[in-house]
């Protein structure tokens, strides 16, 4: 058994090795938006527009669990 941990943890730092001296020296300068999108919403606002949906379905899946629980405790009793 220490004999295979040994040799997996010499495969792991040597590949983990290679990668490193793979990578480059500097990384590459991030790329500028081109195109004009819509602006951003302002501060205080919600990011997605459907945040109403998510609340809705986190509801109903609550409900969901409890019931399960709930039919899974009346089961084993």
């Amino acid at each position: 058994m220490k004999t295979i941990s040994n040799f997996f943890l010499n495969c792991i730092f040597f590949l983990f090795g290679i990668l490193n001296g793979l990578a480059k020296a500097t990384p590459p300068a991030p790329n500028g938006k081109t195109t004009n999108g819509p602006p951003p919403p302002p501060p205080g606002l919600p990011i997605n527009d459907t945040i109403f949906y998510l609340i809705v379905f986190a509801v109903i899946f609550g409900i969901y669990i409890i019931y399960k629980r709930k039919k899974e405790s009346e089961i084993s009793a």
